[in-house]
């Protein structure tokens, strides 16, 4: 690690979408986490704002990205007439780790290794019918335990191997892209997915760096583009240069655009009348595709019942929760739901009961308006 680059910048975290903390690593080598009332599930209040509202409880929910259980624990506790809530993560670790966070509700809850794109197969065999689930919950991106993992080679704050899988067992890693793919190649991610106006000098800059060395470490990755970065962006922003070469190394290993891409058409015949599919996304490619796809369902009159867009505006963290939680700045919700037959549109919400764990915000209490921007901090 480079000693005069601020620390600070070293950072690529998103938002905290687990339930805990890493601790050391237990005798299996799986990471150990510490619950803490201080380290809570991003935009917690407003995805129990969504239940809450609901005219009778969820009865099957489906978590199709599980992560360290941390929504899952709250869902639980405020839900007793819940009778399935079926777990699904591709991360092994984390799988291990939210059997002890839900150890309370083990009737309940069932644990499947798995991708959120093969939900559709991953339902069946678990014997859920169309038109069943009442609530669908997929937090998309990077878990801050996956970030703090250096081995996992997401975040270059600590030095670790280039790795940024998801899912341990698949081939393609990081470090495969960024030693042999073609300097093309490499500039399309970086534009594509990182969204970065560099790409042509940063894939240039790798292919003349690992003609001489393979970049291995995380650090070296994050060094090398630094070093390259123009002098007037390392005057004016505050990430570190290679935030969003690493964010589009991330998006095209684990092919999160098309996980959602595909995902979301999926799951809508699963949706029991008034069920809620509610997305969590971290960058405006995803929000992008969420939104899209959200708006396709709701247009599409050859559905029925059909389904509805319940957040014009997509609900983010305030600002007392960026304080607590500054991982959490990215985060947006968007919400749909399936129609009764015969129903009419509203965008009428109950009274948020769990208000008091965000505050009050003048950004999240919006609740109507097109949404034409998109955040593109990462």
């Amino acid at each position: 690690m480079r000693s005069d680059i601020p620390r600070d910048l070293h950072s690529t975290q998103k938002p905290s979408n687990d339930g805990g903390e890493l601790g050391g690593r237990s005798s299996s080598g799986v990471p150990e986490v510490k619950i803490s009332d201080r380290h809570v599930p991003v935009l917690l209040s407003h995805v129990l704002d969504q239940v809450h509202a609901r005219e009778e409880q969820p009865r099957i929910v489906v978590d199709g990205t599980l992560g360290a259980g941390g929504h899952a624990r709250h869902i639980l506790e405020i839900c007793d007439g819940l009778q399935r809530y079926i777990g699904v993560d591709k991360d092994p670790q984390a799988l291990e780790i939210a059997r002890g966070v839900l150890g309370d509700f083990s009737e309940k809850v069932s644990f499947t290794r798995g991708d959120f794109r093969n939900l559709p197969e991953i339902l069946e065999s678990s014997g859920v019918s169309h038109g069943s689930v009442d609530v669908i919950l997929l937090d998309l991106g990077v878990s801050s335990m996956q970030l703090d993992d250096a081995d996992k080679g997401f975040s270059f704050i600590r030095e670790g191997p280039l790795d940024m899988r998801m899912d341990p067992d698949q081939p393609l890693n990081a470090a495969d892209i960024v030693n042999g793919w073609p300097e093309e190649e490499l500039g399309r991610i970086i534009r594509d997915y990182g969204e970065d106006r560099c790409w042509r000098r940063y894939a240039r800059c790798i292919v003349e760096a690992r003609d001489a060395e393979p970049i291995k470490t995380t650090t070296q990755l994050a060094d090398l583009i630094y070093d390259n970065a123009p002098r007037e962006w390392k005057k004016r922003r505050t990430i570190h240069p290679a935030t969003l070469v690493f964010q589009g190394l991330r998006v095209e290993v684990n092919s999160e655009l098309d996980a959602v891409t595909t995902a979301i058409p999926q799951l809508l015949p699963y949706m029991a009348p008034k069920g809620q599919i509610m997305l969590i996304s971290f960058h405006s490619l995803e929000d992008r595709i969420v939104k899209r796809a959200f708006l396709k369902a709701q247009e599409d009159d050859t559905l029925d019942p059909r389904f509805q867009v319940l957040t014009k505006r997509p609900l983010i963290a305030d600002d007392e929760e960026i304080e607590a939680n500054s991982r959490s700045r990215s985060a947006k919700l968007r919400v749909l739901q399936r129609m009764e037959p015969g129903q009419e549109p509203s965008m009428g919400r109950k009274k948020n009961k769990y208000a008091h764990l965000r505050g009050k915000s003048k950004k999240s209490s919006k609740a109507s308006g097109d949404d034409e921007g998109t955040n593109d901090d990462a």
